[in-house]
């Protein structure tokens, strides 16, 4: 009896690292405003991937696809793990670009709208490190490559290291302060902002279009649980007006959504009206 459970033990399958389920490579596109930008979001990708916890290759790669808006700084890593994936953006930081060159990837580089290759199995979006502004910016020091990398890793570290619990009545405004702050991270990045001063401007004012509303609705939902009306980012308001709706519709501030919905109801502006398309 013994011995048949050692060979059905010896028979079993094992479970695939998974390094091994991501063998197929795959391409990572990433763009900045600046040089320097680009360098550090590859660092900070670089940085997640290297955490025990970090999602799948194919995940990644369908969220850099597909949930960010393309900027005319761009290069691309070829990878077939998220170690790899790792290594290669942590020397794209460092001013190495990766030799193995890919197709789809160079007409990324040319600013060409690419019909990227399927993925392999079930892919979703997955929270990946924010856009940098201007650079990680520590008091007259700027830092680059690994060093930046490090530094987004101590943080985030320090993000998920147990805190001292704070007092009932002033846990909810901290949570509703960091919601905004993502919300606002989130339309900075989709609309090229030049940080939290350019929240001043309207949607349309700020170069807003139809494939960017759909993208930005699209990263709320799938990184925020937030579902918005598209209709929201038609108003004549400012974004950090929008921003806060944005939060209310998260926190059950129906009063925002149904003030939304009443200024839809009196303007109905629409992309086609507003750029002159179709």
């Amino acid at each position: 009896m013994v011995d048949g459970q050692a060979v059905q033990a010896e028979e079993a399958p094992a479970r695939e690292p998974r390094a091994k389920a991501d063998a197929r490579p795959t391409v990572l596109p990433l763009s900045a405003r600046t040089e320097q930008q680009l360098a550090l979001v590859a660092a900070r990708l670089a940085a997640r991937l290297h955490e025990a916890d970090a999602p799948a290759l194919a995940d990644v790669a369908h969220t850099l696809r597909t949930g960010r808006v393309g900027m005319p700084v761009r290069a691309y890593v070829v990878a077939a793990d998220v170690q790899e994936a790792s290594d290669k953006l942590m020397a794209l930081a460092e001013g190495h670009t990766d030799p193995v060159r890919d197709p789809s990837g160079e007409a990324w580089l040319r600013g060409e709208e690419v019909t990227w290759p399927a993925l392999d199995g079930e892919v979703r979006r997955v929270r990946l490190p924010s856009y940098p502004f201007a650079g990680e910016s520590y008091g007259a020091l700027t830092l680059h490559g690994r060093a930046a990398a490090q530094a987004s890793a101590a943080r985030a570290s320090a993000a998920r290291a147990p805190v001292a619990q704070a007092p009932a009545e002033s846990a909810a405004p901290a949570l509703g302060s960091e919601l905004e702050d993502r919300v606002a991270e989130l339309v900075i990045e989709a609309l090229d902002l030049d940080g939290p001063a350019g929240l001043g401007k309207t949607y349309l004012d700020a170069g807003g279009d139809s494939l960017t509303s759909v993208h930005l609705a699209g990263r709320l939902r799938d990184e925020l649980d937030i579902d918005v009306p598209i209709e929201l980012f038609l108003e004549p308001v400012t974004l950090k007006e929008m921003t806060i709706r944005i939060v209310g519709f998260k926190e059950g501030g129906e009063g925002a959504g149904r003030r939304a919905h009443r200024v839809s109801a009196v303007r109905r502006p629409t992309f086609a009206s507003v750029h002159g398309e179709g």
